[in-house]
Order: structure tokens, then sequence, then C-alpha cells
């Protein structure tokens, strides 16, 4: 029954490693010129799209740790968890075998209430469900150049993780094992149980 319950926990352990969230913290910067090369203005643009946003962030996903299935596993979330709607650019989409995106370029719009809260973040994995639209490209508006930002992507924090499923495993394994040492003490309970009873009926004669 231990060793049942023991391979049981490692194979949840597997499904929720299967489909744990990954993320990086976005640091935006001021893009560069050549970003607006050949921009002209009223050149039908995209980007924005009727925003308030201080920000208009366009940048390019192309590291060595990101594949998804869809453009519905990425996401951009704020500080208090909540998805950002997010642009991807169907002409960037790079696919290195076919069945897993690789990179893409991917555009939003954040306000700097939002950003003063706290880091913005990528997030991508089987189990991310994002509020992604397709275009087929992104064409920003030359004359709001000061509006635009890129990004560079981070590594999280030191001792920072997506996901506590390997604590609430410990947790499982540990309630079983203090069941299982209960179980062990029984028999003793009972011997000095009985020893103690019958020395209470030997006095009482």
């Amino acid at each position: 029954m231990r060793i049942f319950c023991l391979v049981f926990a490692l194979f949840l352990a597997a499904e929720a490693f299967g489909q744990s969230e990954n993320f990086m913290l976005l640091s935006l910067k001021p893009q560069p010129e050549d970003f607006f090369a050949g921009l002209l203005e009223g050149n039908d643009p995209n980007f924005p799209a009727k925003t308030s946003s201080d920000y208009l962030v366009v940048g390019l996903i192309n590291v060595a740790s990101f594949t998804v299935t869809s453009i519905k596993n990425i996401a951009i979330r704020d500080a208090t968890g909540r998805n950002l709607p997010l642009l991807v650019e169907k002409s960037s989409v790079y696919s290195e075998f076919g069945d897993k995106i690789n990179s893409v370029r991917i555009g939003f719009a954040v306000s700097q209430e939002c950003l003063e809260k706290g880091s913005l973040k990528l997030v991508w994995g089987d189990s991310v469900s994002g509020d992604t639209k397709e275009v087929e490209s992104l064409r920003p508006h030359a004359g709001d150049r000061e509006r635009y930002r890129s990004f560079s992507l981070e590594q999280r924090p030191a001792g920072d993780s997506s996901s506590s499923f390997s604590a609430s495993i410990n947790v499982i394994v540990d309630d079983y094992a203090d069941k299982y040492y209960v179980w062990y003490l029984l028999p003793l309970v009972l011997i000095f149980g009985l020893l103690a009873a019958g020395k209470f009926l030997r006095r009482s004669k």
C-alpha cells in the first residue's frame, strides 16, 4: 500500500511538471531608431489601435527555453496576475521542427500605473491561456515614437518559483509517513496497555 501511494505521488508530480508554467521578467527600454526606419505618417498602422496607454511595447521572444504549441499558450501578466491583451505577429512565427513555436514577435500596451505596481512577466506553457490576438504584422505609427518601447527578458530571481507543487508532494508523503508511523506504534501501545491492565488487576486482588 505504501509503495502504491509513493508511485501515485510521483505520477502526480510528473503530471504537474508537464503542465507547469514558465516565466521570465520583462525589462522595458526605448526602441532603437531602426525600429522606425521607413515609417511614414499615415502608414495604416494597426498598433496602437485606439489606446490611451502610456507605453506601446513591441519585441521579439527569442530565448532557448521558449517553446509553445499555440500562441494561446503565451501571456503577458502584470504584478496582480492579470493577463494583458497581446498581439502576436503571424509573419514572425518561427518553428524549428514545425510543431512547436520557438520564436515570435509580440506587441502590447501598458500604463505607467500598471508598471509602478511591479514587474511584467512573460508566461508560457501548456497550462497558460493568454489574451492573445493574431495579426499579420505589427505596424507602428511614426507619430507615436516617444510611446514605443522594446523589452529584454530576464531570468526570475533566485528562490522564486512559479509552482509550489513540490512542496505539496512533500506534504502528501509526510502525511502518509505519519499514518504508517502510527500503525507501527499500535502493537507497542497494545502490549503496554495489556501489561498495565494485568498489573492493575493483580493489585486489585
